[in-house]
């Protein structure tokens, strides 16, 4: 029988405000000079206060587009899966190995 002896949750380490990401979105996505309430209206109904992204938020910018800014989440991804992997074995008191 499989079961689960522990969990370890983690998070990327930069921190923002809905209401910061709302802006970029806003800056990045809209428009100059555009109405802005809907977007506003869309961030506010997903009832999130807080975000955690993975690189600091003025990096985004720099990015060339949705595929690199998914690499840049693939390559955290694992790192992130890697830190929880190993913080819930920990926390079982186990530890890895391979088996063949």
């Amino acid at each position: 029988m499989t079961w689960i002896a522990a969990v370890h949750g983690v998070l990327p380490p930069n921190r923002y405000p809905q209401a910061d990401l709302t802006t970029l979105a806003a800056r990045s996505f809209l428009p100059e000079g555009a109405d802005r309430r809907l977007l506003e209206r869309l961030h506010a109904g997903a009832k999130v206060d807080q975000r955690h992204l993975v690189l600091p938020l003025e990096e985004y910018a720099k990015l060339d587009g949705f595929g690199a800014a998914n690499d840049v989440f693939v390559t955290a991804a694992v790192d992130l899966g890697v830190e929880a992997v190993a913080g819930a074995l920990e926390q079982a008191g186990l530890s890895p190995r391979t088996s063949i």
